[in-house]
This record gives C-alpha cells, structure tokens and sequence, in this order.
C-alpha cells in the first residue's frame, strides 16, 4: 500500500499520482468516467494522449508538415492563431449523408478525432 499525501483537493492531482505510479497506460485502465488528458514523459520523450475508452470525451489531433497540437474541442484549436483550418469537403458531404462525420474524421483537414490505439 502506497500511502500519498496530497497537497490539493484536485482530481488531476490524484491522476497525475495514479499516472507517475502506474505509467498512462495502466491508469486509463483503472479510470471510470468521461477524461481526457495528454502526460509528457520526460525520460521516455514520448508524448501520451489519453481519452476513455468510449470516447465521450473526444481528442482532436491537428497535424501537417510543420504544425502539431491537440484538445477535447476543436474550438480550442480554432483559437491557435498558427493554425491554417481549412474545412474538408469530404467530411462535410459525410455529415449531409450520415447526420454525423464518422471516426478519425472531423469537420476539417489535418484534424483527426483520436481513436483507441495500443
């Protein structure tokens, strides 16, 4: 038993513990609930986005030769002034025929919702 003291009433305290413990991969396994968060691993040098198994909660993921960034909610990215969102008129006649833009897609190019990977 590991026992922690901790110094906020926060949750995100509680999970970066979990996470400093177990490693990402194992303390999404122990998480319940909607969450989505991202750890930088120093020593490894490897970024972890993380996001529950369902997906509730999603996880945009921009990328193109020479930009990266990533949030829950595309309108955070829209708010990054570096970033060129061009709408992706493949996804927008997705949307006219499902009612809905299907996983990895979303609304733009060079956005990716993030989907379960081992």
């Amino acid at each position: 038993i590991i026992k922690i003291n901790f110094k906020t009433n926060s949750d995100t305290e509680v999970l970066l513990e979990l996470v400093s413990i177990l490693g990402p991969r194992k303390a999404t396994e122990k998480l319940n609930g909607i969450f989505a968060f991202a750890v930088w691993d120093k020593r490894k040098e490897k970024l972890y986005i993380c996001r529950d198994r369902v997906g509730v909660k999603p996880v945009y993921v921009y990328f193109n030769d020479s930009s990266f960034a990533f949030a829950s909610e595309l309108k955070a990215l829209k708010k990054l002034p570096w970033l060129n969102l061009e709408l992706d008129k493949e996804s927008i006649s997705t949307y006219v025929r499902l009612n809905y833009i299907p996983s990895p897609y979303s609304i733009f190019k060079n956005v990716k919702k993030l989907i379960m990977s081992e």
